[in-house]
């Protein structure tokens, strides 16, 4: 992290400390600089989400996949699987192509 991204988290931080009771809009308000650290959070707050969102749907396809090698033919799992991986997917903004 640059210093300035780093002294500009460490001020907010400051800031909501000795500022319970405001909230973090008016806390930005206040410093104009500070704007683009909130926009940063929210970005990363979302990855965090669709990670977490993409290991889970990962998991449950390595499950599938791990049936189908001890002798599961069922389709409807695979079918499952799929409609569950394009869901997260969609979710996440990736268009599927088919």
């Amino acid at each position: 992290m640059e210093q300035n991204e780093l002294l500009q988290d460490l001020a907010l931080k400051l800031d909501l400390a000795n500022m319970e009771l405001q909230t973090i809009d008016e806390v930005l308000a206040r410093r104009p600089a500070l704007d683009g650290l909130k926009h940063r959070t929210e970005k990363i707050e979302r990855a965090c989400q669709a990670n977490g969102d993409l290991l889970k749907v990962l998991e449950a396809a390595r499950h599938c996949i791990k049936s189908y090698q001890h002798g599961n033919a069922a389709t409807d799992l695979a079918k499952e699987m799929a409609e569950k991986i394009e869901e997260v997917l969609k979710k996440n903004g990736v268009e599927i192509q088919f």
